[in-house]
């Protein structure tokens, strides 16, 4: 392995240049350099998570992507993840909206019969019909990828995917606004904020919609014949 001192002494420096930072020889960063980078070294039989770096597409608010990037890599803290860390007893790990299982990522994502019916409301008014109910978050979201591929319209292609996180971050936030604001939880209403917040994010996307936020909200069932 080379060491620093070797690494040092094979540059030059030039008093009439600044300062800069570069990451493999390059002077700007990006997400699809590193995991450029990150395939290389699983080539090498190094193990690299190739989904979990798909999460950031610039299409949602920078923390909700790295919320769903966290979710991905099984990291929020859950009351599943704070017995594990210590800081609750394992009595207290009830899922925040059942109240029957543990509240782990997958349970609380995905699993709890509450938050699927989040993803039925969603998904139905997307056109996706008969959806099935994914055993780990891991693979709702590649389920969920998959869908968006197959759609030909670019603006419907981008409300599928802007959709998933904003479903995700707004499960997420209701969670913690139940266990530190003891808010309640009302169905009809939370999926209404949902579809307010994808109309947002969707509008201040690289596709141009030809809708206005209230329209799109307005005729979210009616997704599928605005875009065909």
């Amino acid at each position: 392995m080379v060491s620093l001192q070797e690494i040092l002494q094979q540059q030059q420096p030039d008093r009439n240049t600044s300062d800069q930072m570069q990451w493999c020889g390059k002077p700007a960063f990006t997400t699809k350099l590193l995991a450029a980078t990150a395939y290389q070294l699983s080539l090498g039989n190094v193990a690299v998570d190739h989904l979990a770096p798909t999460v950031w597409m610039n299409i949602a608010p920078p923390k909700v992507e790295l919320m769903v990037w966290l979710a991905l890599l099984g990291r929020l803290n859950t009351k599943d993840m704070l017995v594990r860390k210590k800081i609750i007893p394992q009595e207290c790990n009830l899922c925040t909206f059942c109240s029957l299982n543990d509240e782990t990522c997958d349970h609380l994502l995905v699993q709890c019969s509450v938050v699927w019916q989040v993803w039925c409301n969603i998904g139905e008014g997307l056109g996706l019909r008969q959806m099935q109910q994914q055993q780990t978050f891991r693979q709702m979201y590649e389920w969920w990828l998959d869908k968006a591929k197959s759609i030909q319209n670019r603006c419907r292609k981008q409300m599928l995917l802007v959709s998933f996180f904003a479903v995700t971050w707004s499960i997420w936030n209701k969670r913690n606004l139940m266990v530190f604001q003891n808010q309640e939880f009302e169905h009809l209403i939370f999926c209404h904020k949902v579809r307010w917040r994808i109309a947002l994010w969707v509008k201040k996307g690289k596709e141009s919609m030809p809708y206005s936020i209230e329209d799109i909200v307005r005729h979210f069932t009616d997704i599928p014949v605005l875009f065909p």
